[in-house]
């Protein structure tokens, strides 16, 4: 029989083994304990402007998929919103059960980025003086620097 993991919102993960399946629990043998190491490694923040539709749900999926630390989803001067349907998006996107909870499952991290909630693109670009890079994509030919 192989082993399966679980993990922790904290990254704590478990690896054990079903011992057995009652009808409202299951029995786990758990047979080892691993705890993220404390060895610093890139933090990437994805600050996102807001796109139609349910686009940001897509991107943030694939955005905690790879590896991404924490998401703010932004406003721009150039964003359509439909404000009935994404002042709730963070909410949704964002812990165990939400788009980012999920995604994380999926891949198998054992933690659940940070989505925060929607500010504009000069309130995301507060705090970035303490990022090591920060690099900024732009579309057209113009682009400004901070």
């Amino acid at each position: 029989m192989t082993g399966s993991s679980l993990s922790t919102a904290r990254g704590i993960e478990y690896v054990g083994f079903i011992k057995e399946i009652k009808r409202k629990d299951i029995v786990i043998e758990i047979v080892e304990t691993r705890t993220p190491s404390n060895k610093e490694s890139s933090k990437i923040t994805l600050i996102q402007a807001i796109p139609k539709k349910e686009k940001m749900d897509y991107i943030a999926e694939k955005a905690v998929e790879l590896g991404v630390a924490s998401i703010i989803p932004v406003t721009t001067g150039r964003t359509i919103p439909d404000w009935g349907t994404i002042k709730n998006r963070p909410q949704a996107l964002r812990g165990g059960a939400g788009i980012a909870g999920e995604a994380a499952k999926q891949c198998g991290r054992t933690d659940i980025p940070e989505i925060s909630a929607i500010k504009t693109f000069p309130e995301s670009m507060k705090g970035s003086d303490g990022y090591d890079l920060a690099l900024i994509a732009v579309l057209g030919e113009k682009g400004s620097s901070r």
